[in-house]
Order: structure tokens, then C-alpha cells, then sequence
């Protein structure tokens, strides 16, 4: 859970001059308030709500991208140009290939939005990498980069797209931090204390 935390922590701290320990303290405590205070209704409930914004905030940026770029061939082209097109790998390799099925089930539409996006920012930032030439000193934050870049002149938008970094993050967490909460309570605590009720 504590690498889904860093990830909203993260964008706090770019979007607020936070500090990093203090965006995290700040993310842990809010996931774990709603958390506690709502229990599993609260958890569900919010976890739709972020799934909501989290994929708006995916494909926002992803058509902010194309466009900025020259639309989606354009994308594609500079992406295949580059040699980051590989979506196939036809390898003999047994392995690969259960991997590869595997993988192919589990691809939903959260990943497909996900890996669309990434290839937008990729060919936006086709000639300019923010990690080489130090707008951004880690690769983790380049989402939040490129919404605070695309964005910077257009009010509200860029909010909205880092509480979609956020929400993905507390979604996680939250659904972690109730799952511990419910081990912890029917499989240790009432098998050391049999009289506790609730």
C-alpha cells in the first residue's frame, strides 16, 4: 500500500510545493479517515466515484495529447517511428505465451485508456524528453507534468486530472487498509478476545 500512496502524494506536492513526506502523511490520513469512518459501503462506494475520474481524467488527457500532437495517426506514426509500436510479441518462448493470454484476459478497459495514454504522452514529448533535459528530476512525474503542461491555461481542468491521479491511488489503498482492518479484527482480535461483540 505504500507505493500506492507515493503516487497522489506525488501529485500533491507538484501541484501544492508540499513536501514529499508531507503529501504522503496527508494522503495516508485522508484515505484512512474516509476509510474508518465509512467502512466497506464508503470504500465501494468511493472506489466507483474514482473509477469514474480516474478513466475521464485518462481519456482527457489522451485527447489533449492527440490533438496537441496531430491527431491519433500522428500518435501512431511517431510512436512506430521511434520502435515503441510492439504490441505483439510471437515468440516461442512457452512462457511468453501463457504470459501473453494471461495478460490478454486480464487487459481491460482501465489498461487500454491507461496504454493509450501513455502513448499520447510519448509522442508529445516525442522530441523533448522532461526526464533528460531536467523539467522533471524522476519518471513518476511525468502524468502530472504533462497535465500541469497541457493545461496551464485552461482553469480547473488541470485539478481535475490530478484527483484522477489521486483517485486511482486512493482507490487502491483504501480497499487495502479495509481488507487489513477486517483481518485483523475477525482473525486476530476476536480469536484473542472471544467476548467482543460487533
Amino acid at each position: 500500500m505504500g507505493i500506492s500512496i507515493y503516487g497522489p502524494a506525488l501529485a500533491l506536492n507538484a501541484v501544492s510545493g508540499l513536501s514529499l513526506p508531507g503529501s504522503i502523511i496527508v494522503s495516508g490520513f485522508v484515505c484512512t479517515f474516509y476509510s474508518t469512518i465509512g467502512g466497506i459501503k464508503a470504500v465501494m462506494w468511493a472506489d466507483v466515484f474514482q473509477s469514474m475520474i480516474m478513466l475521464c481524467g485518462f481519456l482527457v488527457t489522451a485527447i489533449a495529447c492527440c490533438i496537441q500532437v496531430g491527431g491519433l495517426d500522428e500518435v501512431f506514426h511517431i510512436n512506430a517511428r521511434d520502435g515503441r509500436d510492439t504490441v505483439f510479441d510471437f515468440r516461442i518462448d512457452p512462457r511468453s505465451q501463457a504470459a501473453a493470454g494471461i495478460g490478454t484476459s486480464l487487459m481491460g478497459l482501465v489498461e487500454l485508456i491507461a496504454v493509450i495514454t501513455g502513448v499520447c504522452m510519448y509522442a508529445f514529448y516525442a522530441g523533448c524528453d522532461p526526464v533528460s533535459s531536467g523539467k522533471v528530476s524522476r519518471a513518476d512525474q511525468l502524468m502530472v507534468y504533462i497535465v500541469v503542461d497541457l493545461f496551464e491555461n485552461t482553469p480547473g481542468v488541470a485539478g481535475f486530472i490530478i484527483s484522477a491521479v489521486f483517485s486511482s491511488a486512493l482507490s487502491t489503498t483504501s480497499s487495502g487498509i479495509n481488507a487489513i482492518a477486517a483481518v485483523v479484527g475477525y482473525d486476530v482480535i476476536k480469536t484473542q478476545f472471544p467476548g467482543i461483540q460487533g
